[in-house]
């Protein structure tokens, strides 16, 4: 998603300013609202593979230790 559509749907659903979102919020939490926002308005979403961040193949590897 190009920053400028990330910005855009985030302040269409919050009214927040370009100036706040692109300094306060951190971005993770601003992925999650462009989730969500997407999903209210009823487009198909999904969150990407996890196997492709370091972080994502940790979580897999906790989750097989603990299955």
């Amino acid at each position: 998603m190009a920053e400028a559509q990330y910005i855009a749907v985030i302040a269409h659903g919050t009214g927040w300013t370009e100036d706040y979102i692109r300094w306060h919020l951190p971005l993770a939490r601003g992925r999650a609202y462009v989730h969500a926002f997407r999903l209210m308005e009823g487009e198909a979403m999904m969150w990407p593979d996890r196997r492709l961040s370091e972080t994502g193949r940790w979580w897999e590897r906790v989750r097989h230790r603990f299955n």
